[in-house]
């Protein structure tokens, strides 16, 4: 009773509203809204879109320099693999078009890596110089792809969002938004068949004596 006289708990559609005695030490009025799905899908992605930004732009500074340290955290990309399937179909397509387009190939960078190579000729340099345009040409999504991979259920993740691009390619885009989604799509299907390649797979006969762990994962 004393408590049904301190709190008057009003319900009103998704909004929880807890209104206190005058007479309580706590007379502040407490309201918690729950968040809308389509609330929480733009939450995640602008998330997302935060963590790819910090990416785009670690990716151009490091390379710049030739560190080899990670260009985010993996803590970053744990949050960017959950926050990511919880998206919807629509929100997830935004993520894909600004990855494909935002992180890809800097072609300003791989062109200015080619023209030097060209000028090098018999430089002893030329290889160093060939090195970089490679590097260049190599997308910065493909590292944020390694990087997942290492995590647990990486590799299934990226499978996933193969099949979400695959989808999204069926869908009617502009030039500008196809040829880059392509090339991602391009991209990840070399990386997945590199590491599903025979040479690194661990075969296993099935028996009678194999252990019920591993049956439950060939189901």
């Amino acid at each position: 009773m004393m408590a049904a006289s301190v709190f008057r708990r009003c319900i009103i559609r998704n909004c929880l509203v807890v209104k206190s005695c005058k007479h309580h030490p706590c007379s502040s009025k407490i309201c918690h809204k729950k968040m809308s799905s389509s609330q929480y899908d733009t939450h995640n992605t602008k998330s997302l879109f935060s963590i790819l930004g910090e990416f785009e732009v670690n990716s151009s500074s490091k390379r710049s320099v030739g560190s080899q340290q990670p260009w985010v955290s993996e803590e970053q990309v744990g949050n960017f693999c959950q926050r990511y399937q919880k998206l919807g179909v629509k929100e997830k397509a935004e993520v894909l078009l600004f990855l494909s387009e935002r992180c890809g190939v800097n072609h300003s960078d791989a062109m200015s890596a080619a023209s030097v190579l060209a000028a090098a000729k018999d430089d002893p340099s030329i290889f160093t110089y060939e090195h970089r345009l490679q590097e260049s040409l190599s997308p910065k999504y493909s590292h944020l792809f390694t990087m997942i991979s290492r995590t647990p259920n990486g590799v299934k993740f990226l499978v996933d969002m193969r099949s979400n691009i695959l989808d999204l390619l069926s869908t009617p885009l502009s030039q500008n938004e196809a040829e880059p989604l392509k090339h991602l799509n391009i991209s990840l299907r070399g990386l997945l068949a590199h590491w599903f390649s025979t040479g690194l797979l661990n075969l296993q006969r099935i028996t009678w004596q194999t252990s019920c762990d591993m049956l439950q994962k060939v189901r």
